[in-house]
């Protein structure tokens, strides 16, 4: 399916992540220190930063797919009180898409 992850000036636009896609595409910005891009969402518990801008998409891709594994999918009963609001933060947010 793919993603559709695209940088506009100083954000990271972000509307699909393989099966999964935003019911309303979002940008997030992206911080620059003297070492690192940094991409933060507190909604989905996202904290990421690299060194090299281009590898930011790879690894929001593999961050999304591992928020909807480990919290968008599990039972309730086994997350804390903080999970479960990144659990329905993801399920309000993302759908999956049947192929």
């Amino acid at each position: 399916m793919g993603s559709q992850i695209e940088f506009i000036e100083d954000g990271v636009k972000i509307s699909q992540v393989d099966n999964l896609r935003l019911k309303a595409p979002i940008t997030l910005p992206i911080e620059k220190t003297e070492k690192y891009f940094i991409v933060k969402y507190d909604r989905w518990g996202i904290y990421l930063f690299v060194e090299k801008v281009e590898d930011l998409k790879k690894e929001l891709v593999e961050y999304i797919q591992m928020l909807w594994k480990e919290y968008a999918m599990a039972p309730n009963h086994t997350l804390t009180k903080d999970a479960l609001y990144v659990k329905q933060a993801l399920n309000l947010d993302w759908e999956v898409i049947k192929e």
